[in-house]
């Protein structure tokens, strides 16, 4: 249950982005998937059934969403060089939340031409208008993923 609650909340915390999200997926649920069948077919009886379908298939996708939180916190464990990242907001975004609306812009960083989707707080998000430049110091962890330095 502790494991479960450390991971998700990192996860919430440091914001999703979906090139985390996909790096959690190859990292975690295809080697756990792949683990479980090995499993099953060193351990498990001859005939496979329903229950042990379901239960390999939910467990991949909890250590799938659980990890994600987990490659947060390896990526941000040390002291990591800075990086300004900065370029043209191409697209704006705000979703609807069960308890508040968090905002959302897309920009293609001017360096590296990579297109990050970052979260921002409604004043920020307010200030920008699309075609606005968008700076920001953010750090490359120890999984070379960016992240942003929380206080």
């Amino acid at each position: 249950m502790i494991f479960t609650l450390i991971g998700i909340l990192f996860g919430v915390q440091q914001g999703v982005n979906y090139g985390h999200v996909k790096l959690a997926f190859f990292t975690i649920s295809i080697p756990t998937a792949l683990i479980i069948t090995a499993y099953f077919l060193r351990f498990g009886s001859s005939k496979p059934t329903f229950y042990k379908y379901a239960a390999s298939i939910l467990f991949v996708f909890y250590t799938s969403v659980v990890g994600g939180g987990y490659l947060y916190l390896v990526n941000a464990i040390g002291t990591h060089p800075s990086i300004a990242v900065s370029g043209p907001v191409m697209s704006k975004e705000q979703l609807k939340g069960k308890y508040k609306p968090s905002f959302h812009i897309t920009f293609e960083d001017s360096e590296s031409n990579v297109i990050m989707e970052v979260e921002l707080s409604s004043n920020k998000y307010n200030d920008l208008k699309v075609g606005d430049i968008y700076m920001e110091t953010m750090y490359i962890g120890s999984l070379g993923l960016l992240y942003r330095q929380k206080t």
